[in-house]
């Protein structure tokens, strides 16, 4: 018989044996919705999580930039004063000198603080705010400071801040 040959066709005669079932032998209805909610159930948590993970990242490299600026504008206004001073030698300059300092001393304070063992949160803590620091995810970017450098990709950061730091306080 040819219908018997082609699965596809054979498949299409036999019956489905659910459909022998009796009401009391089927699931209930409650438990097949389920089985098909199952997914979205698991999926919307996992999404949630997700985004708040994207939030707190953008967040912090929100904060992580901005003391980056606070230390640049810094170290530029260092040197604009320090440049001024030596040609005028007046104790004005002086003075905006070491206050433009205070922020890429203290951000160099803290880092440097974050790199001993066991780390000083605490004391980092208060030099990073010195240092202008957001309050704003504090804890998450003490943590990755101090163990971030661990990270290949910010290893050499480390190091460029490491080596910028040790100049300026030659420079101080």
């Amino acid at each position: 018989h040819p219908a018997m040959q082609d699965p596809g066709t054979l498949a299409a005669i036999q019956p489905d044996p659910a459909e022998h079932l009796s009401d009391a032998a089927r699931p209930p209805l409650w438990r097949q919705q389920l089985r098909l909610l199952r997914p979205l159930l698991l999926a919307v948590p996992l999404l949630m999580l997700v985004a708040v993970l994207g939030l707190e990242t953008l967040s912090l490299t929100q904060a992580m930039v901005e003391a980056e600026s606070r230390w640049a504008k810094g170290v530029k206004d260092a040197v604009q004063y320090l440049d001024q001073y030596s040609h005028t030698c007046d104790p004005v300059l002086r003075g905006r000198f070491s206050r433009a300092m205070v922020a890429p001393l203290a951000s160099i304070e803290g880092r440097t603080l974050l790199r001993q063992t066991p780390p000083d949160f605490e004391r980092a803590a208060v030099a990073l705010q010195r240092a202008g620091g957001s309050p704003v995810n504090q804890e998450l970017r003490l943590l990755i400071l101090a163990h971030g450098r661990h990270l290949p990709m910010m290893a050499r950061l480390d190091q460029i801040w490491s080596e910028a730091g040790g100049l300026l306080q030659e420079i101080d």
